[in-house]
């Protein structure tokens, strides 16, 4: 029976893997065609093999370069391979879309990787092996993903194919990577200038329009939050920016290495973001950042084409640490795209806002978009509309929308940032140091700074983000239990009303105020802070969802009533935050199509509007509103779809609505309070253990529950389930755990349990290096944490010291044998350890003095070098000497001088003494000799219009300057010169009409 359960098994897997790998021999050299419709930002899309270009990819830089035109793909294939193999570069192919005009953010470089996802029960290895590629783990942010790597340049084009024909396989897209956009406006002093923290009216500008920051540094500074800096590179030794940069978790994900540094020559924007997130202030330089004491970590991703899986990694890099995400990037804002995240990117925000903060999320930041101008709108960007995700605007430093601002019913917030169309006061922030980035030497702007490791001129959305990212620093500092979505709650609660005349502003059901410009309007640090402080989280979101598919209804051309659908949603009983609306719609020019959603309290949220884009159809499209925050959500919604221009109408085929919020439930009273009927125990544990604390409450306690651990009274960043889990647990970790129980009716506590830590040792301050003069008194000492008591043994090299046994060690009058190497064992019941070595250096009781001096004198010259011996107390000697020259013993030079005559320039170099005595030596500091040529006096005479000239030769580098005088007593300067290219000229232009006058030169220091 056991034998034939493994024939048959090994029998079917060998015919499978025989018919994939047949697929392997023959389809892996199918030639590539010219086009493919491939997955791109959330769209289908047709994509053409550029014949004219590939992509250079070092561990560098990365490039697309022009190649001779090649008639077929394949062609440019082969010759991208052998590129590869010549240079060791790796050389990708290029794609554009079809019939769209090329450029740096059209274009799409091919990766070798293939996103798969897998039916359940399906194995990747096998698959990965007969498509000739190779594959890693499951991707934990999307679980039933893989990433297949194809052996072959262009070779995920064929292999997604074929992936796509195989059981199991449920979807396989090729890796696509895209440059995305700086949301920086181009070509468009200094705490006293930065009017985006404390607006004066300088220079023009609104008094108070600034997001009221500077009383809240005096308690908050952002001291304990990390903000990422996702852009294109953060130039961490700024001198206004390093003492804020944690080093330790920068990451570049474009070059795959720990250096987030910028190339200096192209890449400003990260730098500049940094600086007006967490620019360190109150240092005497510069700028301060909104959150001065913040840390940054610089994640470096847009500075070259990047992938979905790229884009995941960097959304989900170190989020235990990185509690804010700033993110002033996102695709073109044209206009005429529709670009969603990928799914590995779209599956990394849900996954850090549930899992990264300890639980709590990470809070992403993200550009509202600087389309403005040409009628571009923030829904049209799905990293700026996605419910994981707070959209920032911008505004001038009038309050008013900044010309390039992009509206949207997603906006959440606006936040200042300035220099548009209107105002050309923008935001002061650092700049690459020295000549690189937006501040250069030319072409001159008198707007700008002088000093160039700072610019006045940063603007843009991406100006706005790194605001926001500065108060949501503030905000975690002040509360740091605070969920993801109530950041942005307390955000919207207490946002400014900027421009109340402003006819777009409206207050919904629930008395939140929005504003399709302003989101709910200008960032408030001091009202943020407030409230968020004694803010109670929301609880676990919800959703509801409901769809209409194969409508096929006409949209009426031209006519603004357009095509209605309602939802009629009953019993959700959601209290609600953020709704989503995806459409699918037929039509030739989508720029026409206008979607307005009217809740049952009547908010309207525009999500389309009409604009310039001509291209074809809104497929599957999702668009996302905060408007109806607070709102409730049962009752009709209402969908009004029209055609704003005339020319042709289209069709709507489906809509979905998604309404996501907390449970709430108008009739039904909430009368059973969470009564506590077993309490957390008390613990003890050894260090390293895993451990549960639990709670029991009634079983007629009503819906819906939420918990809240607590350690020391204050709670525990993601411990909401009834059970705490503490896994590798240290002793950092004792102390009082309690559990806070909600419900609608009321809150109860738990009792304290106490959790005792049996720890190892772990030496926290180690013996340290000492230098000391023979006779003295020397101790080291060691300090450990761990479970009392403990034991020590010092050694000396290696060897117990005999009756060495406490916390300290000491040696009374130190000799020449006591050098050595020392360390100490800490052990207690659990276990011992080492401490690091620590070297005693006993060095002879004398010092020396004087020390050599530095001399500088001309060839032919003569110059001497003394040293002397000091003893120390009664030390009388002897004493030796051994001179030196640039570290190499001079023969016979043993006395405390060194004389030199007839100096040639070779002699020029570092001599030093050693100094020895009976009881050890010491070497001198370096005395440098330096030896010029002479200088000579060549040629005088006096020039046409009574110039009088002398030339002279000398030494390159070398300053001197002439001097006249009438008696040879008094000496007046003329004119200081540098000797280049061996000699230099000296002209006294006021020589005419002197009866009398002499002339010398002398060599200055």
């Amino acid at each position: 029976m056991t034998a034939a359960k493994g024939q048959g098994p090994r029998s079917f897997t060998g015919v499978i893997l025989a018919l994939l790998l047949h697929w392997n021999v023959t389809a892996s050299a199918q030639a590539l065609r010219n086009t493919y419709t491939l997955v791109d930002g959330g769209q289908s899309r047709l994509f053409e093999v550029a014949l004219d270009e590939v992509h250079v990819r070092s561990l560098t830089t990365a490039q697309t370069i022009s190649v001779a035109p090649f008639a077929q793909a394949d062609s440019v294939r082969t010759h991208a391979e052998l590129l590869t193999q010549t240079t060791g570069n790796e050389t990708e192919i290029v794609l554009y879309e079809a019939g769209q005009a090329r450029g740096p953010h059209s274009r799409r470089v091919l990766t070798k990787q293939v996103l798969v996802r897998l039916a359940p029960g399906t194995v990747a290895g096998p698959l990965a092996l007969a498509g000739g590629a190779v594959t890693g783990a499951e991707l934990p942010h999307l679980p039933g993903h893989y990433l297949f790597t194809a052996a072959q340049t262009a070779g995920a084009l064929n292999l997604s194919e074929w992936l796509r024909t195989q059981p199991g396989v449920m979807s396989a897209h090729p890796q696509l990577a895209r440059q995305m956009i700086k949301r920086f406006v181009p070509n468009d002093t200094l705490f006293t200038n930065q009017w985006h923290l404390l607006n004066t009216g300088q220079n023009g500008g609104t008094a108070g329009a600034d997001i009221n920051v500077t009383n809240v540094w005096d308690t908050f500074r952002g001291v304990g939050v990390t903000i990422g800096i996702v852009d294109d590179g953060l130039q961490g030794t700024h001198v206004d920016l390093t003492n804020n940069v944690n080093f330790a978790i920068g990451f570049d994900y474009n070059f795959g290495d720990n250096d987030p540094s910028p190339d200096v020559a192209n890449d400003f924007h990260g730098t500049a973001v940094a600086g007006v997130a967490a620019g360190r202030g109150n240092n005497g330089l510069g700028i301060s950042g909104v959150a001065f004491e913040a840390s940054l970590a610089g994640i470096r991703l847009i500075a070259a084409p990047t992938t979905d899986a790229q884009e995941a990694s960097a959304m989900l890099h170190s989020n235990a640490v990185v509690f804010v995400s700033n993110n002033s990037w996102g695709p073109p804002d044209d206009a005429r795209n529709l670009t969603a995240p990928g799914p590995q990117m779209s599956a990394a925000l849900a996954n850090g806002t549930a899992n990264g903060r300890g639980g709590r999320g990470t809070i992403f930041l993200w550009a509202g978009g600087n389309g403005g101008e040409i009628g571009d709108n923030a829904n049209y960007d799905g990293y700026a509309n996605s419910i994981y995700t707070i959209a920032v605007g911008a505004l001038n430093d009038r309050g008013q929308r900044a010309s390039y601002s992009e509206p949207g019913a997603n906006v959440v917030i606006t936040a200042p940032a300035g220099n548009d169309a209107t105002r050309p006061q923008g935001t002061s922030t650092t700049d690459l140091m020295g000549n690189n980035g937006y501040n250069p030497p030319t072409p001159a702007d008198p707007l700008e700074y002088a000093d160039r490791d700072y610019t006045s001129r940063f603007n843009g959305t991406s100006s706005a983000t790194p605001v926001a990212s500065g108060v949501v620093a503030l905000l975690l500092q002040a509360n740091p239990n605070l969920g993801w979505r109530d950041v942005q709650e307390v955000l919207m609660r207490s946002a400014t009303v900027n421009r109340p005349a402003d006819p777009d502003w409206f207050t919904n059901a629930a008395g939140f105020h929005f504003n399709h410009d302003f989101g709910a309007g200008l960032i408030n640090v001091g009202a943020a802070v407030a409230l968020g402080t004694n803010h109670v989280n929301l609880g676990t979101q919800l959703s509801y969802s409901d769809q209409r598919s194969a409508l096929s209804f006409a949209i009426p051309d031209n006519d603004t009533n357009g095509v209605l659908v309602t939802f009629n949603v009953a019993s959700a009983n959601l209290r609600l935050e953020h709704v989503t609306l995806t459409a699918n719609i037929s039509h030739s020019s989508r720029g026409q199509v206008a979607i307005d959603l009217i809740s049952p309290q009547g908010t309207v949220s525009r999500l389309a509007e009409r604009h310039s884009d001509p291209n074809a159809n809104i497929s599957d499209w999702t668009y996302m509103t905060v408007r109806n925050w607070g709102e409730l959500s049962d009752g009709n919604w209402t969908v009004r779809v029209s055609d704003r221009t005339p020319n042709v109408g289209g069709i709507l085929n489906s809509l979905s609505l998604q309404l996501y919020g907390t449970f709430t439930n108008i009739n039904q009273a909430p009368t059973n309070p969470p009564t506590i009927t077993a309490q957390p125990r008390s613990r003890t544990v050894t260090q390293g253990s895993t451990l549960t604390f639990d709670v029991s409450i009634t079983n007629n306690a009503t819906p819906p529950l939420s918990y809240q651990w607590r350690y020391n009274n204050s709670d525990i960043l993601g411990a909401v389930s009834p059970v705490l889990v503490l896994t590798n647990v240290q002793s950092s970790a004792e102390g009082l755990y309690s559990v806070r129980v909600s419900n609608p009716a009321a809150t109860n506590f738990s009792a304290d349990a106490a959790l005792f830590v049996n720890a190892a040792p772990v030496v926290l301050a180690h013996p340290t290096n000492q230098s000391v003069i023979i006779g003295s008194n020397v101790t080291f000492s060691v300090v450990a944490s761990g479970s009392a008591p403990f034991t020590y043994v010092w050694r000396r090299n290696g060897a117990p010291i005999i009756g060495a046994t406490n916390q300290t060690y000491s040696i009374t009058g130190v000799q020449i044998s006591s050098a050595g190497i020392y360390d100490v064992l800490v052990a207690n019941a659990l276990a011992s350890v080492f401490s690091s070595n620590a070297v005693l250096s006993v060095l002879p009781p004398f010092n020396i003095n004087p020390q050599p001096l530095s001399i500088a004198t001309n060839v032919g010259g003569s110059a001497t070098l003394t040293v002397g011996a000091v003893g120390i107390g009664l030390f009388p000697g002897p004493f030796t000497y051994q001179w030196t020259f640039n570290g190499t013993p001079l023969a016979g030079q043993t006395s405390p001088s060194l004389a030199f005559t007839g100096l040639v320039l070779t002699n020029s170099g570092n001599y030093a003494c050693v100094v020895g005595s009976p009881l050890g030596s010491i070497t001198s500091s370096n005395g440098v000799l330096t030896v010029f040529n002479p200088f000579s006096v060549g040629t005088t005479a006096f020039q046409p219009g009574g110039l009088f000239q002398m030339t002279a030769s000398g030494d390159d580098g070398r300053a001197y300057r002439l001097e006249t005088s009438t008696n040879l007593v008094t000496w007046t300067p003329v004119v200081t010169n540098t000797v280049s290219g061996g000699t230099a000229t000296f002209t006294d232009s006021t020589a005419a009409g002197k009866v009398l006058r002499f002339y010398r030169i002398l060599l200055l220091p």
